[in-house]
């Protein structure tokens, strides 16, 4: 049977062998479906991120907007200034006339701001300089420091007030003459009217050791005019008074320098006016 059956018995033991040949060679179909692991898809190798690279800013470099600068008002400055100062010295000057038993209701009404000097040369000359821009007054203390120097035997500087009229060689006036009279200090209160040398006050020229008159020599004087009263003080001591009622209205007020030969000079100088009510 075998023998008649031998080329088909071969043909089935070839397809057994292939069969078994194919299981050999392929595992895979040995193993049951169900039991086959799903395939992992490969693990992509990470791209390291990479920061973005960031542009800075230009630096803006900001310049300070300057605050406005005040002009400064000068003017104005200096009108505060000189109200402080004017205050300052006018509670000086207060306290200065309380302690001298001089009245002291009023106001500070002017201040020198240099030094006036007077000089003749001239035989029997004299000159006036207004004091105060020629503003006038009638009741008042007037203080002033006196500096002089002469080569005549008559000389002498002093204060007129209550002029009716600038120049004073035609006007009315009042005066207070200092006078060297040959070497001896003297001081007399005069009226002129109409320019001329009318009477003296004081009835008699009065001579006083308080006055110094040597070369170069200062005095510090105040005069003090109110209603008909005039009153002479000089280096803190009063002088004397006179009675004078020839001229009773504001005036003007004057320095000046007198002599009889030679040359005179008379410097005036720290002076103030306190105006009284």
């Amino acid at each position: 049977m075998c023998t008649k059956l031998v080329r088909p018995c071969l043909i089935i033991l070839c397809f057994f062998c292939l069969s078994a040949c194919a299981l050999a060679t392929n595992p895979l179909k040995s193993i049951p479906p169900s039991a086959t692991a799903s395939p992992v898809p490969p693990t992509s190798t990470p791209v390291p991120t990479v920061a973005p690279t960031v542009t800075p800013s230009p630096t803006v470099t900001r310049t300070p907007t300057p605050l406005p600068t005040a002009t400064p008002d000068v003017k104005a400055t200096r009108t505060a200034v000189a109200q402080v100062t004017e205050a300052a010295l006018s509670a000086m000057i207060k306290s200065e006339l309380e302690k001298m038993e001089l009245p002291s209701e009023g106001r500070l009404a002017w201040v020198s701001s240099e030094i006036e000097s007077l000089t003749v040369t001239e035989y029997y000359a004299q000159d006036f300089h207004p004091v105060n821009s020629a503003i006038g007054y009638k009741n008042f203390i007037l203080k002033t420091d006196i500096t002089w120097n002469s080569t005549s035997g008559l000389a002498g500087c002093g204060i007129a007030f209550r002029a009716d009229t600038f120049p004073l060689n035609k006007s009315s006036f009042f005066s207070i003459f200092l006078v060297r009279l040959s070497g001896a200090p003297a001081w007399q209160i005069e009226y002129y009217k109409d320019g001329d040398f009318t009477a003296n006050l004081t009835g008699n020229t009065q001579f006083t050791k308080i006055i110094d008159v040597k070369p170069g020599a200062t005095n510090t004087y105040y005069l003090v005019v109110n209603g008909d009263q005039i009153t002479l003080f000089a280096n803190g001591k009063r002088l004397g008074s006179a009675t004078a009622n020839q001229l009773d209205h504001e005036g003007y007020l004057a320095w000046y320098v007198h002599q009889e030969s030679g040359k005179t000079t008379c410097s005036f100088n720290h002076g103030w006016l306190w105006e009284l009510p």
